[in-house]
């Protein structure tokens, strides 16, 4: 009776100690990581449960859609990073922001919210992807140009009429 009792304390401690050892790894996987380059794939997992909506991209696919970020292939400029043309392997066209000053939460934060968002007049953000600190946001392509050069025009002109406006902005409300 004596081994029996032995037995029985040494698979409770070793159950114990497994189901810790379990724990400890769902923690680990779950908790957010910055990125890890494996073959060129941009690992990133979210802190929260809720799953995003937008693909992860893979680093060296959105390079080369851009060539490389160059310049000739830059459609705008912000305060938080430059909007390149890219075009995709199957000859779709999206635009690439690579963000030049984010914290790796409001780039979390951000992905989020944009995933969740679908409104008709509101682009989609269709992936993301970190590369060691190279932070990416892929979005469908807005052919006709930026709400700013539609509203502003190229030259800072008024393109569109204030009775055109007004039905741009009813609408996006909706």
């Amino acid at each position: 009776m004596d081994q029996n009792r032995r037995l029985l304390i040494a698979l409770i401690v070793a159950s114990t100690a497994l189901g810790l050892i379990i724990l400890f790894w769902i923690y680990h996987t779950k908790r957010f990581h910055t990125s890890d380059v494996v073959k060129g794939m941009c690992k990133f997992n979210f802190s929260k449960s809720r799953k995003t909506l937008v693909s992860l991209m893979d680093y060296n696919i959105l390079e080369s859609a851009t060539n490389k970020f160059q310049e000739t292939e830059i459609l705008g400029e912000g305060g938080f990073g430059r909007v390149y043309k890219a075009k995709l392997e199957d000859n779709l066209y999206v635009a690439v922001k690579k963000l030049t000053q984010n914290s790796i939460k409001e780039f979390e934060t951000e992905v989020e919210l944009l995933s969740q968002m679908q409104h008709l007049n509101i682009i989609s953000l269709l992936g993301y992807c970190i590369h060691s600190e190279t932070r990416l946001l892929v979005y469908e392509l807005m052919h006709n140009g930026s709400l700013e050069t539609q509203l502003h025009g190229p030259s800072r002109g008024s393109v569109l009429t204030w009775h055109r406006r007004i039905k741009i902005a009813l609408d996006a409300a909706r």
